[in-house]
């Protein structure tokens, strides 16, 4: 089965430090609009979806009229078969095709889902309208007659009917007879079946919340209900006299949304409800069905996020037993089992050691062993290819500036490199792991897609990116520099510096400092990069970052307020001639994040050897996420009030 969002409209701009093609291009020019309102700097990269064989993938392209058409593409040879022509995606009593935004296949894939008209909901698109298309028949067929925006609609496994959300109840379509059948009938305003809250789209990264059991007679769901959550009003101004729209957003210590997970059976329609333990205040990160129809898997989640339990639990009766826990004094990442072996086994990412590491569970939650070598982090669990008995994943073997490829036997034998390019490596394998497009950049290399064999063997190029190289390169921009920054602890952090064109080192520049990064997000590995003109760009990685390690990624916990403000975001201090410079620089502060890690950063940004006797002031304190209360607590705490009110008239900047 094959999902994919279509991107139709992608922008990157690199930095390169010399021509990477012979001939000569016009610079465009290097403006906001050019960069995010054009298809001036648009990138070549081709998003695509492997097909079950592995021997092919399909992918979306707009025709002279504007129809997105659908071609099967042989993954070695690069021929090219027409799938499904966009234009014969016209509806029922209809005068325009549908555009293909985007699309998952049937378990044969006989049919196509077809996901069109989409509308925002917090971050993304996800709710619009869903056809099938059917590929012998050549015939499209709305999901639902009726009225209301869909949401994650999903074949059932033999691929007869369709599952989906509307108005947070979930419905089922026969495809055959167009019946449809609701197996939810409480949703509303403050009951959600099959999708998510605001808490756990924003911090969960849950937003499709029901499954399919492996024999299609069951669909498993998250069911919340917010009703004891007070609404916090936020204001529209996009009309010409503002509104108020209500969000259901739970402050801190108030409670979250009460959770539950059913199991709904289509045949009778009677539903089981998870025993999901005595404590309601709880999360349920993940849920899939464990191999077979009449068992779920689940991840509990505490409210303090220091405990994860892995439970089974019948779908019949929905008695449940906990197999496996996670725990931490501070926190723990919600990760997810991946099952092996039938269902026999799975494999777990998890810091129980001091870094990422994956482990290999039994069913029953006994520990085999730990699967990868240890002494540095794995950055992303890709797979399992049971049959050659490896384990593939990107790591920090080299340090966390660069994503690599690397292998290991399950039985934690023969780690091997297979990315040798330094950079950054994003890796999407075929189902059977015996090829992979491989999307690599690095600083000065902008993002080129290559289809490989399982060894890293180049089969053939699948995008270059020549052109997009070459406008920029006609700009003449620098590349970035690494370097490190040294905290008032001794700590050196990592950051990279990218000087504007036609640099001058006898100047005083603007700094431009962009500190997002916190644990699990680092704002520097070694990929392409946006440049300024006339600032000084400077991205340093968070103490609790990418940085090797459980005890340094955790270092700032439970004293969130005092140190995000006065370790990770004080007063910038560029030296100016060996002295601080309290006249500034302009800061994006790292925003605190939620569960999944991402709320107690570390940073601190005292000094900048070697680049302070060109920084002159930038302009203050930009927040970001939670902005608003840092802006306010660098003004009060770090004097940063007095930079911002101390400039004569005639300088640049102030408030």
């Amino acid at each position: 089965m094959i999902f994919r969002t279509i991107s139709r409209f992608v922008v990157s701009v690199v930095v390169l430090s010399g021509p990477l093609v012979a001939q000569s291009v016009p610079a465009p020019s290097l403006a906001v609009h050019t960069i995010w309102g054009s298809r001036e700097l648009a990138s070549d990269l081709v998003e695509l979806s492997w097909m079950k064989d592995g021997k092919s993938y399909t992918t979306v392209e707009e025709d002279a009229s504007g129809n997105t058409d659908l071609y099967r593409v042989d993954a070695v040879t690069g021929a090219k078969q027409l799938l499904v022509r966009g234009a014969d995606l016209v509806p029922a009593g209809g005068r325009h095709a549908v555009a293909i935004e985007e699309y998952r296949f049937s378990g044969d894939e006989s049919k196509l889902l077809v996901f069109t008209n989409s509308v925002r909901v917090w971050r993304q698109n996800t709710k619009g309208t869903f056809y099938v298309w059917d590929l012998l028949a050549r015939r499209l067929l709305p999901v639902s007659a009726k009225a209301g925006y869909q949401q994650f609609a999903k074949f059932s496994p033999d691929g007869r009917r369709v599952a989906f959300v509307r108005d947070n109840n979930i419905y089922v379509t026969d495809l055959a007879t167009g019946a449809e059948t609701a197996l939810t009938a409480d949703g509303g305003e403050n009951v959600i079946n099959g999708t998510s809250d605001w808490v756990y789209e924003e911090e969960l990264d849950l937003r499709d919340a029901f499954r399919w059991s492996p024999d299609g007679s069951r669909i498993a769901f998250w069911r919340l209900d917010q009703s004891t959550i007070r609404p916090f009003y936020l204001e529209d101004f996009d009309s010409l006299y503002a509104r108020l729209v209500p969000v259901h957003y739970p402050k801190t210590g108030t409670a979250n949304s009460e959770v539950k997970i059913g199991v709904a059976e289509l045949g009778t329609g009677r539903t089981a409800w998870i025993d999901l333990g005595g404590d309601k205040d709880i999360y349920v990160a993940a849920m899939d069905f464990a191999g077979s129809p009449d068992e779920i898997w689940l991840t509990r989640l505490n409210r303090h996020q220091n405990r994860l339990d892995l439970l089974l639990a019948d779908a019949r009766t929905g008695a449940s037993r906990v197999i496996m826990t996670d725990s931490d004094s501070a926190w723990v990442d919600a990760n997810q089992p991946h099952w092996i072996a039938g269902g026999k086994q799975f494999l777990l990412v998890s810091e129980r050691d001091g870094y990422d590491q994956v482990y290999l569970f039994n069913r029953d939650g006994s520990l085999v062993r730990r699967v990868t070598p240890g002494g540095w982090d794995v950055f992303e669990l890709l797979g399992a290819d049971e049959q050659a008995k490896v384990l593939y994943f990107t790591g920090a073997i080299d340090g966390p500036l660069t994503r690599p490829l690397l292998r290991v036997g399950l039985d934690g034998k023969g780690l091997a490199r297979i990315s040798t390019e330094p950079g950054t490596h994003a890796v999407e394998f075929d189902p059977t792991f015996t090829r992979y497009v491989d999307t690599y950049s690095r600083a000065g290399v902008p993002p080129v897609q290559t289809l490989r064999r399982a060894n890293g063997a180049v089969v053939r190029t699948v995008a270059d990116d020549a052109k997009l190289a070459a406008k920029v390169t006609a700009l003449g921009l620098n590349r970035p520099e690494f370097i490190t920054i040294p905290t008032a602890e001794g700590v050196q952090l990592n950051a990279w510096i990218i000087k504007p064109k036609g640099f001058d080192p006898s100047r005083r520049y603007p700094l431009l400092m962009n500190v997002y990064g916190g644990p699990r997000r680092a704002r520097l590995p070694d990929g392409d990069r946006l440049v300024g003109r006339t600032q000084l760009p400077v991205a340093p990685a968070a103490r609790a970052g990418r940085l090797p390690g459980r005890e340094r990624r955790q270092s700032r916990h439970g004293r969130t307020r005092r140190a995000l403000h006065e370790d990770d975001l004080p007063a910038p201090r560029p030296l100016r001639d060996g002295r601080p410079d309290r006249r500034g620089a302009l800061v994006f502060p790292a925003a605190v994040r939620g569960p999944r890690s991402h709320r107690h950063l570390g940073l601190e940004l005292r000094r900048l050897h070697g680049v302070a006797q060109h920084v002159s002031w930038g302009g203050g304190v930009q927040g970001r996420a939670r902005g608003g209360a840092r802006d306010r607590l660098a003004l009060l705490r770090h004097d940063l009030h007095r930079a911002l009110h101390a400039h004569t008239r005639g300088e640049p900047g102030g408030l």
